[in-house]
């Protein structure tokens, strides 16, 4: 950091699309303002709403347009993607037919399924700004995020500007290890993901990206194909990084009675899964924990639901502040996606995950807690999946119950 402030001060960030692609700037953010550099955050209108205040001195969300379409393009990957089971059906899914299945979906939902390159970057006219930004001379450091945000690299070394990428997503190391079928991709090939040029697929296979994992998250994907590998991007132990709980929430966790707490990602794709599926993980984590606290926009049109609502025992909160809700003293259980973001705040707040994969690098993640956590090893052990919400007939909130009631083993 002391090198930098001989010749600039003010670091860049081009962060876009859904939180798991974009939470790492802030905490990132903030280590560089602590360290008396200026950070700058490059995004879309939709995206400046994640930055807290005081994260950024400054938050250009202009020149990449409003991002809703990037957005809502997100939103039907997941929806597709959240149908299969496993990475390799999805794939599969995607690359069936040149892609039709997915472009047919789109079609029905309003969205351009080309997104990746024309939604992340807002058009050539917000390249060529962020390029102009980066070529003035208080620009020390370019850092952008790898899926999203790769012009930010041909910027920065265009401006001949120090830089970096960051991969939050660590999905082909996982597939390296895991994955010992086949697995479709758009380059036509059939087969097992395992080559160093695999391994560092995300961000165009530059070695100027990093991964972010935590080391207790590899699991036996230790090869990252040469990239470098920082472990989690949490603010300092003891502060939330999500602001305050509020203190009505603040009251209900206070409560008597131990709290499972359920977050699926940003854009949940329970729906996907059959009509009763959010009923079912409801009532099933109802029936293994005495409270539940969900991140969804209300609760579903149920009796048995509303009444638990009405009794306080089922609270739902549009969004959560998850590290801040993890880190209280009444959670117990952790009901998540297994997102690289959520999982990794979990794991610094001590609690125990549930892993409910939905798609991409999560089934792997999922195994992986699942080995951490000694699940894998208990005597009949079945991990939750998303098969056991398509059932119904009560199959769905049994096994929900029998995951939140199971737990770690002890030592």
């Amino acid at each position: 950091m002391a090198l930098l402030h001989q010749t600039a001060n003010t670091v860049l960030f081009s962060a876009h699309a859904d939180r798991g692609h974009f939470n790492w700037a802030v905490p990132l953010a903030r280590a560089v303002r602590a360290a008396g550099l200026k950070a700058e955050l490059w995004t879309n209108g939709m995206c400046t709403a994640w930055a807290p205040d005081g994260a950024f001195d400054v938050v250009e969300g202009t020149s990449f347009g409003e991002g809703k379409q990037l957005h809502a393009f997100v939103g039907a990957y997941k929806s597709f993607a959240g149908n299969y089971d496993s990475d390799r059906e999805a794939r599969k899914a995607f690359c069936d037919n040149e892609g039709k299945g997915f472009a047919s979906l789109c079609e029905k939902l309003g969205v351009d399924p080309t997104g990746f390159a024309l939604m992340s970057t807002g058009g050539q006219a917000g390249q060529d700004a962020f390029a102009a930004r980066a070529r003035e001379p208080d620009v020390a450091f370019v850092v952008w995020e790898a899926n999203w945000g790769a012009h930010a690299q041909k910027a920065a070394q265009a401006a001949l500007r120090p830089h970096m990428g960051l991969c939050p997503s660590y999905r082909c190391p996982y597939r390296a290890a895991y994955a010992e079928e086949p697995i479709p991709e758009f380059d036509g090939t059939d087969r097992v993901r395992n080559t160093q040029a695999d391994i560092r697929f995300d961000g165009g296979g530059s070695l100027d990206v990093a991964f972010i994992t935590a080391a207790c998250l590899q699991g036996r994907a230790k090869d990252t194909g040469g990239r470098k590998r920082f472990g989690a991007f949490l603010p300092p132990r003891g502060e939330s990084g999500d602001g305050d709980l509020g203190s009505d929430l603040a009251a209900w966790l206070a409560k008597e009675g131990r709290v499972t707490v359920i977050s699926l990602g940003s854009q949940s794709c329970l729906q996907g899964i059959a009509p009763w599926a959010e009923a079912d993980l409801l009532k099933g984590c109802l029936a293994g924990s005495p409270r539940v606290l969900v991140a969804s926009a209300a609760v579903p049109e149920d009796a048995e639901l509303r009444r638990a609502e009405a009794e306080g025992r089922l609270r739902a909160e549009a969004w959560l502040p998850l590290l801040a809700v993890l880190g209280h003293s009444s959670v117990g259980c952790f009901v998540s996606h297994c997102g690289a973001n959520s999982t990794h705040e979990s794991l610094a707040q001590g609690k125990a995950i549930v892993p409910l994969p939905f798609f991409d690098d999560q089934f792997y993640v999922a195994g992986v807690v699942e080995e951490a956590m000694g699940y894998a090893s208990q005597e009949g052990y079945t991990p939750l999946r998303k098969a056991a919400l398509r059932q119904g007939e009560g199959a769905g909130v049994a096994a929900v119950q029998a995951a939140v009631r199971r737990g770690p083993p002890g030592p």
